[in-house]
């Protein structure tokens, strides 16, 4: 999925559109917008595009204002029970958090992220090959049917069990 969010990005940026419109940048409550991109993560550098794309319109940003409310939102989001929630989710995280307490839980979430996507590809996997075996009407590639899905649920009988090792010194 981040693959996805990545390609888009760049296709925004080749495409040439901005990352806020002029009309947003006479309109703009700099604090809210700075407490919303602390809250979400966003890095601080996203300050110096606003200052260019405002600047193309002739508008100041009052950046000021923004570093506020991003410093209010950033340490929000960077409360080390966030980093869970954000990795579980499945986002992208931007190395804006100082602690490591954040860092660790988002790895944790994200690994969770991550398992639960293995599972559902295996999943779907399991049904599309499911719908085959249900209209092949072949014996051989029946049989070939069967040994792929009970492969597939295999490994994801094998991703639903904890993995644990043991030490034992003697």
């Amino acid at each position: 999925m981040s693959k996805y969010i990545s390609l888009f990005c760049a296709a925004t940026i080749l495409s040439g559109c901005q990352v806020i419109s002029p009309k947003e940048c006479q309109s703009t409550d700099w604090l809210s917008r700075g407490i919303n991109d602390g809250n979400n993560g966003r890095s601080a550098n996203i300050l110096s595009e606003y200052i260019q794309a405002c600047s193309e319109a002739n508008i100041t940003v009052d950046s000021k204002a923004w570093r506020s409310g991003y410093n209010t939102g950033i340490r929000s989001y960077c409360a080390p029970e966030n980093g869970y929630t954000v990795g579980r989710q499945g986002l992208t995280y931007n190395g804006v958090c100082p602690n490591s307490e954040f860092l660790k839980n988002y790895n944790t979430g994200r690994s969770e992220y991550e398992l639960e996507q293995q599972k559902q590809e295996l999943r779907n996997e399991i049904a599309q090959l499911k719908n085959q075996l249900a209209s092949e009407t072949d014996r051989e590639k029946k049989k070939t049917l069967k040994q792929d899905i009970k492969q597939l649920e295999k490994r994801l009988d094998n991703l639903h069990r904890p993995n644990i090792s043991f030490e034992i010194s003697l």
